[in-house]
């Protein structure tokens, strides 16, 4: 064969062999891009590749994020991102992050959301003005709403369309903490709590009863929405002024408290005692035997040792009579979204899903951040199999969710102010409710 012959026949046969190799080779992703090599993929100004295509705007606030100061936290997040964005290389993260003013930020994100420049996932609060915004997200987390605790579902869908608008990734609550070695079964009610106290008192315990100082969360709260109650009417306004029942409903409430101040079950070092901090310190030392309010055991273990820390559990908060309903307030935040682009939209979903929200993700941000989760399934991880998140989640099971609103901002410092101006003694319960009334009203003037 001559040199020419040979030539032309090798040409001929990669001729027929091309179209061959192409049909047999794997197609290429479409949009797919590689990250270049060595560069930090999670920066302050981006995160992920840099030459990608797809922008989605991201606003976690400050210490939620990755550039917090808790090295748990953003070590987390960074590790999380990172896988995120390797396998979206065609997706670039803005962070826009936010903190300082929330009510500040909660209007700039209100005037966005109007304007359409709202970012495209948002940490933000439980308050429904943004409702008529937020893009419903049914198609990607309906088939998991029900390991979300029953009280998370009044935050996560709008009531105005039935529509899943936001996703609960944390949650926080109260209720009793008891020395279980020194009382044999959790108080049910304030009777049987005044009861166990005066045991304890005539042992010598001098008051064995320690509390918040600010009441509505976690001293009101549970007793009211116990009974069934509403806070306030469609137009926002309070009911416990207006409504005979309700009004007398306070005053009860109220009126147990200073009676446990009367009776010397609770000292006045309640208005004192500013952090959950300073109570860990007091259970610590045994100065109290009950406390209610929130508490974490980060924060017992602080103050005790893990012995002692043992002698301490969690339960429900007491309510007016034995068999009353469970009640506490459950709050925590959540992601909303507001792109209006299908494909953002469903990333956006992605990546909250991925670092915060799926099974898996937040068992990873509860224990990396310290809180308790609001999923179900969650507290079936190693992280929470705690005797301690046990109990809470079971507090958390039958809680019922924070209202939020300005009205209900208003009234947590009116009624801080009315309660303790009663405790003090300025003020019966009867005039401490109808200050906590006429102070509230003033306020949304």
């Amino acid at each position: 064969m001559t040199k020419r012959l040979y030539i032309t026949s090798i040409v001929a046969l990669a001729g027929m062999l091309l179209p061959l190799a192409l049909l047999a080779a794997p197609a290429a992703e479409e949009g797919a891009m590689t990250i270049p090599e060595g560069i930090d993929l999670v920066t302050p100004e981006r995160i992920g590749n840099p030459n990608a295509e797809i922008t989605l705007v991201w606003s976690p606030q400050q210490v939620y994020g990755p550039f917090s100061d808790i090295p748990a936290r953003t070590s987390y997040l960074r590790e999380k991102l990172e896988e995120w964005t390797r396998a979206h290389p065609n997706v670039k993260i803005e962070p826009v992050i936010w903190g300082g003013d929330a009510s500040a930020f909660y209007a700039k994100l209100a005037a966005e959301a109007a304007s359409g420049r709202a970012p495209d996932a948002v940490q933000m609060p439980d308050l429904p003005i943004y409702n008529q915004w937020l893009q419903p997200i049914d198609e990607f987390i309906r088939d998991e709403l029900d390991d979300f605790f029953p009280w998370t579902h009044e935050i996560m869908i709008d009531p105005a369309d039935g529509k899943i608008k936001r996703i609960k990734f944390n949650t926080g609550t109260g209720g009793l903490w008891y020395r279980k070695d020194l009382v044999p079964e959790a108080p049910r009610s304030f009777d049987e709590l005044i009861a166990a106290a005066k045991k304890l008192q005539a042992e010598g315990m001098e008051s064995p009863i320690g509390g918040v100082s600010a009441p509505l969360y976690h001293l009101i709260f549970p007793m009211w929405s116990s009974q069934g109650r509403s806070w306030y009417d469609d137009n926002e306004q309070p009911t416990f002024g207006s409504n005979p029942e309700d009004r007398q409903a306070m005053i009860d409430i109220f009126a147990v408290y200073r009676t446990l101040v009367d009776e010397g079950l609770m000292s006045l070092n309640v208005l004192e005692l500013a952090n959950n901090m300073d109570w860990a310190t007091e259970m610590g030392r045994g100065t109290v035997a009950f406390f209610l309010g929130n508490m974490w055991t980060s924060q017992l273990e602080q103050a005790m040792s893990p012995e002692e820390v043992d002698n301490w559990a969690l339960t429900h908060y007491p309510q007016m009579t034995a068999d009353a309903p469970r009640s506490a307030a459950a709050g925590g935040w959540n992601y909303g979204f507001f792109s209006d682009d299908a494909e953002k939209l469903e990333l956006a979903v992605d990546l909250v899903m991925h670092l915060y929200a799926s099974a898996d993700g937040m068992a990873g941000w509860c224990e990396a951040g310290g809180y308790p989760p609001s999923r179900a399934s969650v507290y079936d991880y190693p992280a929470f199999q705690s005797r301690f998140f046990q109990e809470l989640s079971a507090v958390l099971a039958e809680a019922k969710p924070w209202p939020s609103s300005n009205t209900m901002q208003i009234m947590s410092g009116e009624s801080t102010n009315a309660y303790e101006a009663m405790l003090l003694g300025q003020l019966t319960p009867e005039e401490a409710v109808d200050a906590f009334w006429e102070g509230t009203l003033d306020q949304m003037k």
